[in-house]
């Protein structure tokens, strides 16, 4: 057989590539640790850079959630979280020259206790007018029907109540952890006719403080605590009626804004004289709230019940405000 035919039948065997030993070579080479030491530089550099990134936005973000908590406390418009319906009073006043009205009708269906006066339905109309220095003036009176039964020699008595002339002032608005207080004295004047039940025919001197904490952007505490030196609480022929010496009050309000045109609240209210013969406490409980109708206007609406005869057993109470306290 010739020779190149045995030279191309025959298997010629290369030198074999060792893979393993190339790869022990790179890695173990001078030039391979060096740039395992680079790359490991670079992913620490990498990693701290992250690590500072995400505390920053951490930060940014407790920052921003406490300029939101501000602005939702500040920008509130002036109607949200607004006195009426509830009877416990905020630490707000009137700024000066500015007035602030409030008028409402409540319809009350008396205690059995209270027989032969069965129920009474109250018009009050407030007004508060600012003087400035964080003082406000203060003037109410109510237009009050009763209705009773056939056993009362007049069915039903018709007028004027007594008259509240009343002055606030707010001793420190609320700043950081520190709510805000407010003082007020009233002075009430026997306008109304006592034989009929319309009016006390004392003269009322009551003056009480008041609390008033944001516990978060959207709820405000109110907290009021009072004393009535002269008179008595009665508006018509609901209240202790029969007190002639000193009455202790308190009230305590909390309201939730949901919208910028609603919020809605709780609260109750009470009072007790130390003497058992000015007939017993007063308890009541209303839930309401206020809606804006206009910038400034809201409509505002509550139900109520009580407990014990100076409380009517049930009530409703519809009326508007007109906040000009801006």
């Amino acid at each position: 057989m010739p020779q190149a035919a045995r030279s191309r039948d025959s298997k010629v065997e290369g030198p074999k590539i060792r893979f393993d030993v190339i790869l022990d070579w790179i890695t173990g080479s001078p030039a391979s640790i060096r740039l395992h030491s680079r790359i490991g530089q670079y992913v620490s550099k990498l990693q701290r850079w992250a690590d500072i990134i995400v505390s920053s936005a951490i930060d940014r973000l407790v920052f921003v959630k406490k300029i939101i908590w501000i602005t939702l406390v500040l920008a509130q418009p002036p109607f949200i979280w607004a006195q009426q319906p509830f009877y416990t009073d905020d630490a707000d006043v009137t700024p000066a020259g500015k007035v602030h009205l409030e008028t409402f009708d409540e319809y009350d269906w008396l205690q059995h206790s209270q027989r032969p006066h069965r129920k009474q339905n109250t018009l009050n109309m407030r007004i508060n007018y600012g003087l400035g220095n964080r003082l406000e003036l203060d003037l109410d009176s109510p237009l009050i029907a009763i209705i009773n039964d056939t056993t009362a020699s007049v069915r039903r008595p018709f007028g004027i109540g007594d008259t509240n002339f009343g002055m606030k002032y707010n001793i420190r608005p609320e700043r950081g952890t520190s709510p805000a207080l407010a003082v007020a004295a009233y002075i009430e004047t026997p306008t109304g006719n006592s034989e009929n039940g319309l009016g006390s025919g004392l003269t009322d001197i009551w003056v009480y403080g008041v609390v008033q904490k944001a516990v978060s952007p959207l709820l405000v505490l109110h907290l009021n605590g009072g004393y009535l030196f002269t008179g008595n609480t009665s508006t018509g022929v609901v209240g202790i009626a029969k007190a002639r010496g000193h009455v202790a009050t308190i009230g305590a309000s909390i309201v939730r804004t949901f919208t910028r045109t609603l919020d809605v609240g709780m609260e109750v209210t009470g009072a007790v004289a130390p003497n058992t013969n000015l007939q017993r406490g007063q308890l009541q409980f209303l839930v309401g709230g206020n809606y804006s109708v206009h910038e400034g206007l809201t409509l505002d609406i509550g139900v109520l019940a009580g407990h014990y005869v100076a409380s009517p057993r049930i009530g409703l109470q519809i009326g508007f405000s007109f906040n000009n306290r801006q």
